[in-house]
């Protein structure tokens, strides 16, 4: 009897141990921590700084046993040791970032302890390291960013990172000079930004280093009075295939120097969605229609239809059944589908018998991502 007794407090005991353990566990996982290595190259932690020392697998794992630890703030972690060796100390103090290059260890640190100094600066050094909106929207430096210019490691842009990450990369505008159906170079040769490349609702033309450098999958058309970035029309198949705008558009041939680019034709084309104010966007009136050489649910390159009617990109159906092929971003009725001057020629806009619908009052932004 008395053994069966001693048995059942033992048992009381170690339930009740265990309860505690279990109660101390979730209250530490009410509040989670989230690590960023803020040092590389690093040495082994002073004595002092130590909470306790241990054999792990892998990073994951010390990372959980400074989890379990209330008053660790970081670890250190040496990925390259001995089977047996001691390679993960759990530490109670911040580190200054500064790094050994002989160093073997690197320390990983709560973000709720980093100094708004020490963000500002991984923040920067972070951005150093990005190529494009979208990557900076993947990675998203302490949570959510706002739109904006955002200055990365090959360019500064314009980013619409509250739609997944977009790259802004040039503006359509019919109330300035016609550059993008008078001037062939800014499609395939211009190397410098040119117009207002920090903000979208500017209304005049614009080209940014990121139309010949960011590279991505599909693209976007806006209006500049539209402060939500909203899609007009958005490719859908992976249009651009990781390249960049300016080799998806001049893949298609030289069209240079007055060269007609087609005769009843449209040289490539990708399948697009609508959204926004689409309907009442001057240039997307073909969005329901097909004909001969396209139907509603595509963009065209490099258009033509019956001696003259063209459209560098050409938005919606397009043939004898979508009034001809003279709708869209860089449009022409000059007698035959080239750049030039003349008063059938716009940025954007459409042409119906030598009648013109192109908006002066906002302009056209386009993006990739």
């Amino acid at each position: 009897m008395k053994i069966i007794t001693i048995r059942l407090l033992l048992l009381t005991i170690l339930a009740r141990f265990i309860a505690v353990s279990i109660c101390k566990s979730q209250s530490s996982l009410k509040s989670p921590k989230y690590f960023k290595k803020v040092k590389d190259h690093g040495e082994s932690l002073p004595p002092n700084e130590i909470i306790s020392s241990h054999t792990v697998h892998s990073k994951v794992e010390c990372s959980l046993r400074c989890l379990q630890k209330l008053i660790c703030v970081g670890y250190n972690y040496r990925p390259k040791s001995n089977k047996y060796a001691v390679n993960c100390q759990l530490s109670n103090k911040t580190q200054d970032g500064e790094s050994d290059e002989s160093g073997e260890w690197r320390f990983y640190q709560d973000l709720e302890t980093l100094t708004s100094t020490n963000n500002e600066e991984e923040n920067e050094n972070l951005l150093n390291d990005l190529t494009s909106c979208r990557e900076l929207y993947q990675t998203m430096l302490n949570g959510q960013l706002p739109n904006g210019w955002y200055k990365l490691k090959t360019l500064e842009t314009y980013c619409d990172l509250l739609n997944n990450g977009w790259t802004l990369i040039a503006r359509f505008s019919n109330g300035d000079p016609k550059h993008w159906i008078t001037n062939s170079s800014f499609w395939y040769d211009k190397m410098t930004p040119y117009g207002d490349v920090s903000n979208p609702s500017t209304n005049a033309d614009m080209i940014s280093t990121a139309f010949w450098k960011v590279k991505g999958n599909e693209f976007k058309i806006t209006r500049s009075n539209d402060g939500s970035h909203t899609a007009l029309l958005q490719t859908t198949s992976n249009c651009l295939q990781g390249g960049t705008f300016r080799s998806k558009i001049t893949s298609f041939g030289n069209f240079r120097n007055g060269a007609v680019w087609g005769s009843d034709q449209c040289r490539g084309s990708c399948q697009v969605s609508y959204g926004g104010q689409y309907k009442t966007t001057s240039g997307f009136e073909q969005h329901s229609c097909s004909s001969d050489i396209q139907s509603g649910n595509y963009i065209g390159f490099w258009c033509d239809w019956d001696g003259g009617d063209g459209a560098v990109m050409m938005i919606g159906g397009g043939g004898s059944g979508c009034e001809r092929a003279d709708h869209g971003i860089g449009i022409t009725e000059h007698g035959a589908a080239k750049f030039g001057p003349g008063d059938m020629h716009h940025d954007f806009g459409n042409i119906n018998n030598f009648k013109s619908t192109a908006t002066t009052s906002f302009s056209l932004n386009l993006w990739v991502r």
